[in-house]
C-alpha cells in the first residue's frame, strides 16, 4: 500500500515538474540553448571556456585514465574538464553520440533545462518527507525552482546549477532508513558534476551518519565500515574522473573574499526585487549571494507573526532530524561568513588564521557558496511552519499570493537572462550595461566574429598540428579565438583558461620555448603565436628564408618551413 502511494506520488511529481521546468525555462532562458548548434550565447563569460574544454575533449578518448584528461587543450599545462568545470557528464553523453552532433555543438542548453526539472522534482521528493498535501507540496515547490540562490548561476557557472544534488541528498537524509546504496549512486553523479556540491553533500551524509550512529541505527563497527567503502570508492572515483591531476594546486587564493554577508539573505544585490532595495556588500561576496526572494520573505514575517499569535508550538521543529542538520546550517553558515565578516558594507572581525587552516579552506575557495544548504534549510522550516496552519485554504491562498509576488518581481531577472542566453552580441549593452563592459564590447566583438579571416589561417590548418603560444600563462591575451580556431581544426594549443593552474609547469613550458626561439629551433609540426615583444624581434631577426614570420589580421605568428610545405 506504500509502494503504491509512493510510486503514485512519484507519477505526480514527475509531470508537476515537466510541466513547471518547462515554463520556468521559457521564462528565464531563450529556448534556443536546446538547439545543440546554437554557441554564440556562450560568450563572454566563464561558459566560453567550458565550451572551449569539450570541443578539444571531442579530439580525446574515452578509454584513458583520467577518462577526462583534456591534453589537447593545454598540453603541458592541461588538466581535465573536470577540474575545468566543464560537466563531465553531459561530456560523456554528448561524446558517445558525437557522430551525429552538428560541428561545434555544445550541451549546456541540455543541462539547463535538465536542472530545472531535476530541481522541482527533488524539491517534492523533500518536501513529502513532512507533509501528505499533494497540491501544497506542489506549490511550495515552485519557491525552489525560482530560488535566486539556484536561478543565479544561470549567469554562467552552470555546474553549479546542480543544486537538485543537494536537495536529493536532503531527501536521503530525512528518510526513515538509512539507504547507503543511495548515497553511492547520488555521489557518483555529484562527482560527475561538481566537486563543490560533492563537499555540500559529503556534510550532509556525515551529518546523516551521525545522527544515525546517536539514534544506534548503526553501531562504531558499520560506521567505520561504510566511511571506509565511502572514502576508498570515492577516492577511486575523483581519480577517474580527474579531479586528482599531478602538478595541479588544488588549494588556491580567495579565502575571506568570496564570502557571504551577514545580510545576505535579504540583500536583492539591486537586481532580484524591485520591492527590496539593494544592500551595499563588498567586492566578492556575489559568491555567497544568497537573497531569499520577496515571495518567501513576506511568508516568513507572516509565519513569525502566526507562531507569536498563537504560541504555537510545532513538534516537527524539533525532531533530532532537524536539530542536527540546523546545526549544521548554523556552522556553514559562520564559514561562508569567513574569518572576514561584514555587515551590509561595515567590517565587523577579520580573524587570522593559522596557515594551514587558510591552505586547508583554500581548496573550497570560495566559502561563500557553503550558505547553500543553509538557505534550502530556511526554505524547509517555512513549509514545515507553514503546513501547520490549521486552515489550509488560507494557507494556499497565501502560497499563492506569495508566488506571484516572487515570480513577477523577478521580471528583471527573466529578461536579462533570455537577453544574454539568445543573441548576446546583439544584446550585449543591455546585459552588460555598466560603462566598464560597453569599454570591452570590442574585444568580445573579436570573438563573435573572429579576425581570423584571411586565406594563410586555412593553410595553417592544413599544415599544423600544434599551436605553441609565446609565452603562455593562464587565460591570455586572445587565447580564445586562437583556442577556438584551433578546436574547429583538430589542433593542440600549449595555453588555455584553467580553474587550477600548474605554475611549476607554465615555467618549464616558458623556459623550453625561450631556448627554442633563441636557437631558432622551431618545431616543423607547430605554429607559433608571438605576445612577447623581446622574443617577437628575435623571431624577426632570426627568420629563415622558407619560414613565415608576418603580422596576420593582427597575430603576429612564426609558421616554420611554412612556403617548402605550402607547396607540397
Amino acid at each position: 500500500m506504500i509502494k503504491d502511494i509512493s510510486n503514485k506520488f512519484n507519477l505526480i511529481a514527475i509531470i508537476a515538474s515537466f510541466i513547471l521546468s518547462l515554463l520556468a525555462f521559457v521564462y528565464f532562458c531563450d529556448i534556443r540553448i536546446l538547439d545543440p548548434s546554437f554557441n554564440k550565447w556562450l560568450m563572454p563569460g566563464d561558459s566560453e571556456t567550458y565550451w572551449l574544454n569539450w570541443l578539444f575533449y571531442q579530439q580525446s578518448t574515452i578509454f584513458q585514465i583520467p577518462i577526462f584528461k583534456n591534453y589537447n587543450y593545454g598540453m603541458e599545462l592541461s588538466s581535465t574538464i573536470a577540474l575545468n568545470d566543464s560537466l563531465p557528464i553531459m561530456a560523456l553523453i554528448f561524446k558517445l553520440i558525437q557522430g551525429i552532433l552538428p560541428p561545434n555543438s555544445q550541451y549546456f542548453g541540455v543541462w539547463i533545462l535538465s536542472c530545472f526539472f531535476l530541481q522541482s522534482f527533488f524539491a517534492m521528493k523533500l518536501l513529502k518527507n513532512f507533509s501528505n498535501d499533494i497540491f501544497l507540496i506542489i506549490l511550495f515547490s515552485i519557491f525552489f525552482l525560482i530560488a535566486p540562490i539556484f536561478l543565479w548561476r544561470l549567469w554562467g557557472h552552470y555546474s553549479l546549477m546542480a543544486h537538485w544534488l543537494i536537495l536529493a541528498s536532503l531527501n536521503i537524509y530525512f528518510n526513515k532508513e538509512f539507504n547507503y546504496i543511495r548515497w553511492l549512486v547520488i555521489f557518483f553523479f555529484s562527482y560527475l558534476i561538481s566537486a563543490y556540491i560533492a563537499v555540500m553533500m559529503f556534510i550532509i551524509f556525515l551529518t546523516d551518519l551521525i545522527k544515525r550512529k546517536v539514534a544506534k541505527e548503526i553501531d562504531y563497527r558499520k560506521f567505520g565500515i561504510i566511511l571506509s567503502i565511502f572514502f576508498f570508492s570515492s577516492l577511486a572515483c575523483i581519480y577517474i574522473v580527474g579531479y586528482i591531476e599531478p602538478g595541479t594546486k588544488l588549494s588556491t587564493s580567495g579565502f575571506g573574499t568570496y564570502k557571504a554577508n551577514l545580510l545576505t539573505f535579504f540583500d536583492s544585490n539591486d537586481l532580484w526585487s524591485n520591492i527590496i532595495k539593494d544592500i551595499n556588500s563588498i567586492e566578492g561576496e556575489h559568491e555567497g549571494f544568497a537573497f531569499l526572494g520577496s515571495g518567501v520573505i513576506l511568508l516568513s514575517f507572516i509565519s513569525i507573526f502566526y507562531i507569536a499569535l498563537t504560541r504555537f508550538k510545532l513538534r516537527l521543529l524539533s525532531t533530532v532530524e532537524l536539530k542536527y542538520i540546523s546545526i549544521v546550517s548554523i556552522l556553514l553558515f559562520l564559514l561562508a561568513l569567513s574569518n572576514n565578516m561584514h555587515i551590509a558594507d561595515v567590517h565587523i572581525i577579520n580573524l587570522d588564521l593559522p596557515k594551514f587552516i587558510e591552505k586547508s579552506f583554500g581548496i573550497i575557495r570560495a566559502s561563500g557558496r557553503m550558505v547553500w544548504i543553509p538557505f534550502y534549510i530556511i526554505y524547509l522550516l517555512l513549509f514545515i511552519i507553514i503546513d501547520s496552519f490549521h486552515n489550509k485554504r488560507i494557507c494556499k491562498i497565501l502560497l499563492i499570493f506569495a508566488l506571484l509576488i516572487g515570480v513577477l518581481d523577478i521580471n528583471k531577472v527573466s529578461n536579462l537572462f533570455r537577453l544574454k542566453t539568445g543573441d548576446i552580441d546583439v544584446n550585449y549593452k543591455k546585459v552588460y550595461s555598466g560603462s566598464q563592459h560597453h569599454d570591452q564590447y570590442d574585444y568580445w566583438n573579436l570573438q563573435w566574429n573572429s579576425p581570423m579571416q584571411s586565406e594563410e589561417w586555412k593553410e595553417f590548418a592544413k599544415i599544423y598540428k600544434k599551436i605553441n603560444y609565446v609565452y603562455p600563462k593562464n587565460r591570455p591575451d586572445n587565447y580564445f579565438i586562437l583556442a577556438l580556431y584551433a578546436a574547429k581544426n583538430n589542433m593542440s594549443v600549449n595555453f588555455g583558461s584553467f580553474s587550477r593552474v600548474k605554475k611549476k609547469k607554465v615555467i618549464e613550458v616558458v623556459k623550453e620555448l625561450k631556448t627554442v626561439i633563441n636557437n631558432n629551433d622551431y618545431d616543423l609540426d607547430t605554429l607559433y603565436y608571438f605576445n612577447d615583444d623581446v622574443a617577437w624581434k628575435i623571431a624577426l631577426r632570426n627568420k629563415k628564408e622558407n619560414d613565415l614570420v608576418k603580422k596576420i589580421d593582427g597575430l603576429r605568428v612564426v609558421a616554420p618551413e611554412y612556403y617548402n610545405m605550402k607547396e607540397k
